[in-house]
Parts: structure tokens; sequence; C-alpha cells
């Protein structure tokens, strides 16, 4: 879900513009992060996959039909990346984890410009609002009022939006500036980095195991007909543990240490 934020700011169009212009450059070095995220997290999915494949638990890998096709790990996941901006975009469907777009809709007021901030990486938002000049604006129905606004300055906001939004042209388009300008080239070094950070040996281990049991548990009939809280009682189990144990040891024996650059430029 994309998030929906407003703003107003008392600023020149000129001065406007170079503040949003700063603000694209923070988006674009956010998005870059935030991807290399998203490669962090597929290829930490690519390989419970394989290893769930070495342990006979049939597991799809995010990146199996790339990697058919005789692409590197590292181009599988630029690819995989590639396609789902794609395909949010030919289908207007978002999936937030793959959605890096950032726009701003604009709103001339006076002598002040409001603003309707849409995307759905809050890191964006988080980046906006550390910049003073943009005064958060929020309004959405009486009902909604947040605690800190006074009932005064809700009213207020409501009788603006309201005159904005009778401004038939405006309050269809406004002005919008897409400020995400694309997906960057992956960094394989960025991406050795954050992987290593996010996923450490024991983060691994320990959420491979537990996805492991519950993929066996499923498989087992004595489990089929069991309630997903039964489920959940049993992973906290000294029994479950046990189970844990063992699996972590067969884990260990195909797990990767680290992930380095030559591992990733394999297929």
């Amino acid at each position: 879900m994309k998030i929906y934020n407003s703003f107003k700011i008392t600023a020149s169009m000129g001065e406007l513009h170079e503040l949003l212009n700063e603000f694209q450059e923070l988006v674009n070095d956010a998005a870059v992060e935030i991807t290399h995220e998203r490669y962090s997290d597929l290829l930490a999915a690519h390989e419970y996959s394989t290893i769930a494949r070495k342990l006979s638990i049939e597991h799809s890998s995010p990146l199996q039909n790339y990697l058919k096709g005789g692409f590197s790990i590292l181009t599988g996941l630029y690819y995989k990346i590639w396609d789902a901006e794609k395909k949010n975009k030919k289908t207007g469907l978002s999936l937030p984890q793959f959605d890096f777009t950032c726009d701003v809709v604009i709103y001339p007021y006076q002598n002040q410009f409001l603003l309707k901030f849409f995307s759905s990486q809050r890191r964006y938002l988080d980046i906006l609002r550390t910049n003073s000049r943009f005064q958060e604006y929020d309004y959405w129905d009486d009902t909604s009022k947040p605690p800190h606004i006074s009932q005064e300055e809700w009213e207020h906001r409501s009788i603006v939006w309201n005159e904005v939004n009778q401004n038939i042209t405006w309050a269809q388009s406004g002005y919008t500036r897409e400020l995400y300008t694309g997906l960057k080239p992956l960094m394989p070094n960025k991406l050795k980095e954050i992987v290593n950070q996010r996923y450490s040996v024991n983060q691994r281990v320990e959420m491979f195991s537990k996805n492991i049991l519950e993929h066996r548990l499923a498989e087992d009939t004595n489990w089929q007909d069991k309630k997903p809280f039964e489920l959940i009682q049993y992973i906290k189990s000294p029994n479950a543990q046990i189970a844990l144990d063992q699996i972590k040891v067969e884990i260990k024996k195909h797990l990767v240490e680290k992930y380095t650059i030559e591992m990733l430029s394999d297929n």
C-alpha cells in the first residue's frame, strides 16, 4: 500500500523545485540502499531453497527462472527486481517490497503550495520529514483527527483541502513530480556488505531451521489436521527444540559462511 501524506510549504515555485531536486537526490540514494536490501532478501531466499532441496524438501527459488537461462546469481537478482518493477507498472498493483517509486503532487494555494506525497517506501517519507521547510498538513475526514492537532486547526485544514479539491483540474492531476528515476545497476560490493550484515550465519541458521521444521510438519500426516496455534505451541516446545538442533546440524553442512563476489558471479 502506498503511503499518502500531505505537506505545505511557503516558497516560490523556483525554491520549491530546488528543494524537490535535493529531495530527489536523497530519494534515489535511499532507493539504492533499499533495492540492495531486497537483493539480499532474494539471495537469502535462494540459498534457503538450495539447502531445502538438499534436505529433500521441494522449494522453488525466486531466481530459478533466471538461473535456468545461464545467468549468474548477480544477473538473476537484478532481473528479478527489474521484472517485479515492470509488473508493478503494467498491472498497477503495487507489490510494496518491489515498488520504489516516489511521487509528489503539487497544488498551489494562495501564497503557499500544498503537496501530497505517495510512495510505498516509508524511508523516503522519513527523509522528507527531516526538512523543516515542509510542514505536515494531513487531512482525511472529520473523525480522523490526530490527538496532537487542535479541533480548530483540523477544521481549518478541512476548509483548505476542500477549496483545493473544488478546482477540478488540480484536484484530478495537480502537478506531479516523479522523484524516483529508475532502477540503478546492482553493485556487487554493496550487496556483499548488506547481505552479510542482514543475514549472518546465526540468523540464517535460525531462520532456515524453523522453515524446514515447518515444511516437514506440513508434510507429516499426523500434523495436517492440526490447527495453526497448535503448530505455534509445538515450535516452542522442548521436543521441537531437539528437532531444530538436529536440523541446524544438517543446515550447517551446506550453509555459506559469508557471501563473496566470486560466489555471486557463478550460476
